[in-house]
Formats: structure tokens, sequence, C-alpha cells
């Protein structure tokens, strides 16, 4: 009511994806070709109206110029982990997405200013305060020899872009350190973030 919609059934199955979606990257030409919206200025109005109600947070990908960052895709986080858990349309249970969630809910609480960086390989948070980077973030819910090389070549790659020594993986449970190249990886559990 609040914004004159008229398919309000279109926008609760916007909603219901993009719950379905938390943590991945999406572009409003995406989401119009899919739901056959008629212009992508439309979803980015809607995506609008979510993002005012605080249901959902886009974060956009780090790019020192304002226009690279409009035009680049975004990736969704939801306000609520049971929310999202309850009301997503997927079959398993991506404990990854959902800690990766949380860690961004932390995050958000102590600055609006989050990105994603992403050149070669992903880094999931990259963390300004005031314009003044102050973290880069990976985040996966167990760190093994099966996701080690993913999960360090975004991170390590975020750290060679912004020139800082240090960078942090979070996991749900585990402790380590890392020297590879000089740089050094600090896996910390979420619990101690």
């Amino acid at each position: 009511m609040r914004y004159r919609i008229k398919n309000s059934e279109l926008i609760r199955q916007l909603a219901v994806w993009l719950i379905s979606h938390v943590g991945k990257p999406f572009t409003g030409n995406s989401l119009k070709k899919m739901w056959q919206i008629g212009s992508s200025a439309s979803v980015m109005e809607y995506l609008s109206y979510f993002e005012n109600t605080y249901l959902f947070f886009f974060t956009p990908k780090f790019s020192y110029s304002l226009k690279v960052q409009s035009v680049n895709p975004r990736k969704i986080y939801c306000i609520d982990n049971g929310l999202a858990r309850i009301n997503t349309v997927s079959f398993t249970e991506d404990r990854g997405r959902l800690l990766e969630n949380m860690v961004f809910l932390y995050l958000r609480r102590q600055t609006k200013e989050i990105f994603y960086f992403q050149e070669d390989h992903e880094c999931d948070f990259v963390v300004f305060k005031q314009k003044k980077l102050t973290g880069l973030y990976q985040v996966c819910w167990r760190l093994d020899q099966d996701n080690m090389e993913r999960e360090t070549s975004g991170l390590l790659e975020a750290m060679k872009f912004f020139n800082v020594d240090r960078g942090s993986i979070i996991t749900m449970d585990q402790s380590d350190k890392f020297d590879i190249d000089g740089k050094v990886i600090d896996v910390v559990p979420f619990y101690r973030v």
C-alpha cells in the first residue's frame, strides 16, 4: 500500500527469489529478463522498496568509480537469517551463505561502507569507515584442503589490490594463521569477530 504496488504477487515472488539467493550477485537486467518486468528502472525501483524497508541490503562491487559500482552486479543480504531459512525455496541448507549473511549483518552495524571485491577471484567483504579501509574478509563455513585455494586467492588478490598485509577468513569455529608471500591471513571463528 505504501508504494501503491499493483502487482503484489510479482513483488512477493521477487522477494522469495532474493531471499533464496542471499550472498549471491545479481543485476537489475538479469532480474528484468527473469521476471519479464518492463524495464530495469522498474526492477531497481522494486529493489529500493525492499531496501527502504530494511528487508534486504544490496552490496556493490568495489570500484573507485561510482559509475562502475552502479553498473556491476550487487550481492544480496537479508535482514534476518531465520527469515531467509524459512522462506527460501532452496532444498539445500547452505550454511556458508547464511554465515556470510550473519557476518554482513555484523559488519553493517559498524558501517554502511561495505563492498565485495572481484577481479580474477572474489573477496566477500571490503570494509571502510569514513572512507578508510578497515578490513578485508572472506567467509566460509569450514576451511579445508578442498576450498583453501579458492578462499585464500580472493582474499590475497584484494590484499594486493589495496596494498595491505593482513586479511581475515571468518569461519564458524576454526582458528589459524597463514603467511603467504608476506601476507598474513587470520582464520577467525565468527564468535570472536
